[in-house]
């Protein structure tokens, strides 16, 4: 089994938010991983998940993809800890996304709302799936993707 590790001391994307201090990733046959942290808002997290091959799972609609081939890899669970307390991710938040990144979910934090955010697809049918946390809840779930021009539209 080869194992990878990636330490990553800061992720900052365009709009200046600060993610992960630190991250691991196992890769086999399964794909598992930990990120641990504080955010922007100096809250302490844990994120652990696993990817498993595609199980032949059915769901209405797969998010992300732009091809008929099967996904290659679904999550098999993703687990969120804020501040000591578990948050509850029911499944069917993240049972549908078309081949999950294999560097798995983050943390993202724009000082007012937390985002579990997760990557899927592939190519032109690469999305997000943006999880808005209030109060240790997940409140909402909205899916990031590109439009006919090239530029992000966000759909519920």
């Amino acid at each position: 089994m080869k194992i990878i590790f990636i330490s990553v001391l800061a992720l900052i994307f365009n709009s200046g938010i600060l993610l992960a201090d630190e991250s691991s990733a196992k890769v086999s046959t399964q794909l598992s991983g930990s990120r641990g942290g504080t955010t922007y808002s100096g809250i302490s997290f844990l994120l652990n998940w696993e990817l498993i091959p595609f199980d032949g799972r059915k769901v209405k609609s797969w998010v992300g993809g732009d091809s008929l081939d099967p996904s290659q890899f679904v999550f098999k669970y993703i687990e969120l800890t804020l501040e000591s307390t578990k948050v509850p991710l029911p499944k069917h938040l993240y049972h549908d996304i078309y081949d999950p990144s294999q560097i798995g979910p983050f943390i993202m934090d724009d000082g007012k709302f937390l985002y579990l955010v997760i990557n899927g697809g592939d190519g032109a049918g690469s999305i997000e799936a943006w999880l808005q946390i209030i109060d240790g809840k997940i409140r909402k779930r909205r899916i990031r993707s590109f439009g006919p021009d090239g530029e992000y539209i966000f759909r519920n």
